[in-house]
């Protein structure tokens, strides 16, 4: 069976993005196919110095990835994102990133394991399951039989993470930029 991973920044990060354009309805937390032609300027305010190593992977408000770990990506085969170029501007030192895009895994997928997760409700879903409940896992262990083989997908029960399968975290270590990718995996449970 596959293990997976949960796929975030580095939280020891010092720096981040400070600005965000609002995406509105093409919000890539929402899951489905973005259309660029209503998207707003994508460009965002970072405050990281000059020369400083940037995570190839940023959460947040919005979640943007690297060119770099897009090509992985597509490497691989993995195919359920959708990436649109953004410019990354440091409004202190006028520096500007052009390699850098607005990140939009497609899809949830509802495989929380529940009963072997540990969690915080932030918002109770109906009794007839059209909407579910919105968590915050503090122990999260998926489905592994719901999973489908799926290499990269997001949780349904808390859209803004993002999982990975082994072989994704793999291909991360075997791939690995000078700098690091500045990002952190975390093994969820399998069940």
């Amino acid at each position: 069976m596959k293990k997976y991973f949960k796929l975030e920044d580095d939280n020891y990060i010092n720096y981040g993005i400070d600005e965000a354009p609002d995406l509105g309805e093409q919000s890539e937390a929402l899951g489905r196919m973005i259309d660029p032609s209503k998207l707003p300027p994508l460009i965002f305010e970072h405050d990281f110095p000059v020369g400083e190593p940037m995570p190839h992977f940023l959460t947040g408000g919005t979640v943007l990835a690297s060119k770099t770990l897009i090509d992985l990506l597509a490497k691989i085969g993995v195919n359920n994102f959708q990436a649109f170029p953004a410019l990354l501007v440091n409004p202190e030192t006028g520096e500007k990133r052009d390699d850098y895009f607005l990140f939009n895994v497609l899809g949830f997928m509802k495989v929380a394991n529940l009963e072997a997760s540990e969690y915080d409700t932030l918002m109770g879903g109906n009794p007839e399951g059209i909407d579910l409940p919105l968590l915050a896992f503090k122990k999260l262990a998926i489905n592994g039989n719901q999973v489908r083989d799926i290499d990269m997908f997001r949780l349904a029960e808390e859209p803004r993470t993002v999982i990975i399968s082994d072989r994704v975290v793999n291909a991360l270590s075997n791939n690995r930029p000078d700098d690091g990718w500045g990002i952190v995996v975390e093994e969820v449970g399998v069940v």
